[in-house]
């Protein structure tokens, strides 16, 4: 089943947190009909409650076919997310990091949670040949001409089943499947694109030698965030917590200190922009999507 990560990411070394073992088909309304008609005009994306009915109806979708299938299947809700932020370029809130260091306590809470998903439990419990078959059921088998595919901004061409439950329900979704699936895809993954571009820009890479030699001074040795971080993934055994906030702490107060935060949310900010220019359309056609999926997925939820 597919596990939707969130939380602390950095491009280089992320910490993958675990939301849950949904198969949230992300959300797609019903693209362009074949005779090319102009699509609806939107404005903005959707409201939490909006993507939150579009899961709903994905889950119950996914649930039907699963039983169609011979698998029993749990509708569940979209995780809460707790308190996570996300910190792509440096951890840069002091009172945050305080409470969650690198956030390693919040994901140990959703590591829990989807330890105890009645579809994580009820997969565990099977013996191999049907947990194989289920998940083969529920996402496919990769590999056949009719596989939906999509570029990546990277460049990087990413291809999944369109014979799964979860295609199933994303097609009765959203109609044109296929459109989807790029649409969400390439969306998905232009934070990483605009985290990439920062980087590389020489004023971030200038504040964060400055940041690394307020760091060296605190006592805490680290050149870069990412390598903060990384130390933090790679401790075995895990890091003590006091150490973890700590460096946590230390890293944001260097951080405004070295006037890295003030560059990095303005380069950020930039390069926002550029990317949501260049995909203008992709993303246009996401909220379109979206927006025109929802009376379907209020129906769907009634029904349900």
């Amino acid at each position: 089943m597919t596990i939707r990560p969130g939380g602390i990411r950095r491009p280089t070394v992320a910490i993958a947190v675990v939301a849950t073992l949904l198969i949230t088909g992300c959300r797609s309304p019903k693209p362009n009909p074949p005779g090319g008609a102009p699509p609806s005009t939107v404005v903005g994306d959707l409201t939490t409650s909006e993507s939150d009915l579009l899961d709903r109806a994905e889950q119950l979708l996914i649930r039907d076919c699963m039983r169609r299938r011979g698998f029993e299947y749990t509708a569940v809700a979209r995780p809460a997310h707790l308190q996570y932020r996300d910190f792509p370029h440096v951890v840069d809130d002091v009172e945050w990091a305080r409470k969650h260091g690198y956030g390693t306590d919040l994901r140990r809470q959703q590591e829990m949670a989807v330890r105890t998903q009645p579809n994580t439990k009820r997969l565990n419990g099977m013996p191999e040949p049907a947990r194989a078959a289920a998940l083969s059921a529920l996402n496919g088998v990769p590999g056949a001409r009719t596989d939906l595919s999509a570029v990546l901004p990277s460049g990087v061409t990413t291809r999944r089943s369109a014979d799964s439950c979860t295609s199933e329900a994303q097609r009765v979704l959203y109609g044109d499947l296929q459109t989807w699936y790029r649409v969400e895809r390439v969306t998905e993954n232009l934070a990483d694109l605009r985290i990439h571009m920062v980087h590389r820009d020489a004023r971030y890479q200038r504040g964060v030698t400055a940041w690394g030699r307020c760091m060296t001074d605190a006592g805490q040795p680290y050149d870069s965030p990412a390598q903060t971080l990384g130390a933090v993934l790679a401790a075995d055994p895990p890091m003590p917590r006091e150490r973890e906030v700590a460096l946590a702490v230390t890293e944001a107060t260097c951080a405004d200190r070295t006037g890295l935060t003030a560059t990095a949310a303005e380069l950020d900010r930039r390069y926002a922009q550029e990317v949501d220019a260049r995909y203008a359309a992709d993303i246009a056609d996401r909220r379109r999507l979206r927006h025109d999926a929802l009376p379907g997925a209020r129906a769907i939820v009634l029904a349900s």
